[in-house]
């Protein structure tokens, strides 16, 4: 509440929504997070506002949800405190990692000076304009610097403003472009670690106008900048240079800050000048070719005859593929039976954990999981049944009949407290979605189609969204790309309909184009199958309300 000044004595400086602002503005160090079980959503809402600055988070661990896979345990007061995210560089390890950045830079600036006076000299050759290129760049706690490298583009190559570099960039002289290729750009940054403000290692700094943009889209972006930026980093020698993603390079730089050790570093070295001397090309984006860019089938069908002891049998039509969920009751075939129970977005919580445990502890039952994110209770005696019912009645567990279709095939990334795109934008979204979803699906007569939607927080898909009926992926804060068009049983991939739609416009646009297959779907046709049908053209038009004439 804005109007108390004070809350048990502790200043109050803001609300829960203040909170990137405030990280900024008091230059806040560590968040720490103390809210009743009730507040579930919100503490999760508040980690993701926490996330757009570089802080360290802290949760008081009222619920057993937080536990990270390798937690670890602080005190306040006497106090436990779970810290959901922390970092490993710290302490006097720090020292041997600053001595090692001098003695490398120093040995490296030694050794190479004779190659650097010819590169020098070959720049100057070339093109007119200065032999190096000094740039302003994010560092250390989000402080500029000036970055040198070895120019590597014609000296009007920014007359328009700064550009992203891309492969086979025209405005590189032929010179540069050697330099590139093998790294050698980069040299004159050896100067930049002697005067500290860069490492050898370390996350690659992004200039400052681009971070602008990268901090309010990518979560979690600005912790890149808790250690110094470095000549190279554990996702450069992963495959991440230059033109790749930024959200991949954010994935790798956090990883690398959280694990780090003077081993890491040495190892990182070391990758770094084998790919330069040995070159990339096993590197992703530069896919390797498969055996059937070099040989056509009957050629392959050949060779591997000659090497098989067997002969091969000729090609068969594949049966149709359909997928069981396997929820509710089965018989397993030796004379007992096993229960699937689904579980809401793969999260075990609650009366679930509760009642499962209970059963499994007194049946001592084995426990299977499902790549749909449901469990498999397994080895049930016919005699338990009726038992195992009591108990789901008990602490009021929904049975899969209790599910709409749309619910019982629907799937989002649960991934709280490793992944802050999940936990903003997927598992935390995905039950108010359907909650307004199945009204309207009510309302069409659709509450039992089986309806396949996924929801992942970021491109990388963990829940499988390009497969789906529906599928919504996350491109920034209550934003989605929405694909339409994937089978039920998996096997066509989806496509963009829409590349960036606001959360609330989620529910609207799937009204029309549900509303229009209800009213011309084929007898037992598939939402997917009828986009697929249908076409893009005319569900855009239908989305837009324009009027169409078959």
């Amino acid at each position: 509440n804005r109007d108390h000044e004070d809350m048990l004595g502790v200043p109050i400086v803001g609300l829960a929504d203040d909170l990137p602002h405030l990280i900024d503005e008091l230059e806040i160090d560590e968040v720490i997070i103390a809210m009743p079980e009730k507040g579930h959503r919100e503490t999760v809402r508040i980690i993701a506002l926490c996330e757009r600055g570089q802080v360290t988070i802290k949760v008081f661990p009222d619920i057993f949800q937080f536990v990270a896979t390798q937690p670890t345990i602080d005190a306040l007061g006497g106090l436990p405190l779970l810290s959901v995210r922390d970092y490993a560089m710290r302490g006097y390890m720090l020292v041997f990692k600053r001595l090692m950045d001098i003695v490398g830079a120093g040995m490296g600036l030694i050794a190479l000076s004779p190659m650097m006076m010819l590169i020098s000299l070959g720049i100057k050759l070339e093109s007119p304009g200065g032999v190096f290129f000094v740039q302003e760049r994010m560092g250390l706690d989000g402080k500029p610097f000036k970055i040198i490298k070895f120019r590597s583009m014609r000296n009007d190559a920014e007359r328009h403003g700064p550009g992203w570099t891309v492969q086979d960039d025209p405005r590189q002289t032929k010179l540069g472009r050697l330099l590139r290729r093998v790294e050698m750009d980069e040299i004159p940054q050896l100067i930049n670690v002697l005067l500290g403000e860069m490492s050898l290692v370390g996350p690659r700094p992004e200039q400052i106008h681009y971070v602008q943009d990268f901090r309010s889209t990518i979560p979690r972006y600005m912790d890149r900048h808790r250690a110094k930026a470095g000549m190279t980093g554990w996702a450069q020698v992963n495959g991440l240079r230059g033109d790749t993603s930024i959200n991949e390079r954010t994935k790798f730089d956090l990883w690398y800050i959280e694990n780090w050790s003077l081993l890491l570093d040495i190892k990182i070295i070391i990758r770094t000048v084998w790919q330069i001397f040995a070159g990339r090309s096993h590197l992703r984006g530069e896919e390797a070719h498969l055996g059937t860019d070099i040989m056509d089938r009957p050629t392959f069908t050949a060779v591997l005859q000659e090497r098989l002891s067997f002969d091969l049998q000729p090609a068969r039509p594949l049966p149709p593929f359909e997928i069981e969920d396997h929820l509710g009751w089965h018989e397993q075939g030796d004379g007992r039976w096993y229960l699937g129970v689904p579980v809401e977005n793969g999260r075990v919580q609650g009366n679930l954990r509760v009642g499962l445990r209970e059963i499994i502890a007194q049946f001592g039952l084995p426990v299977r999981l499902t790549a749909q994110q449901s469990l498999l209770l397994v080895d049930i005696q016919p005699a338990d049944k009726a038992t195992i019912e009591a108990i789901l009645d008990k602490y009021h567990l929904r049975r899969v009949s209790d599910f709409s279709g749309v619910r019982r095939y629907s799937m989002a990334c649960p991934a709280l407290p490793t992944c802050g795109l999940a936990i903003t934008e997927a598992e935390r979204y995905l039950p108010d979605l359907l909650d307004e979803l199945e009204p309207l699906l009510a309302e069409l007569d659709l509450q039992d189609e089986p309806l396949s939607l996924r929801m992942t927080g970021c491109p990388n898909g963990c829940a499988r969204p390009f497969v789906a009926e529906i599928g919504l992926v996350g491109r920034s804060l209550n934003k989605y790309s929405l694909f339409l068009g994937g089978s039920a049983t998996g096997n066509r991939l989806a496509r963009r309909f829409i590349d960036v739609l606001p959360s609330d416009e989620i529910i609207p646009t799937l009204r029309r184009l549900l509303t229009y297959f209800q009213e011309t779907r084929y007898e037992d046709e598939l939402f997917g199958d009828f986009v697929e049908r249908v076409g893009f053209e005319k569900l855009s038009m239908v989305n837009s309300q324009v009027a169409i004439v078959n």
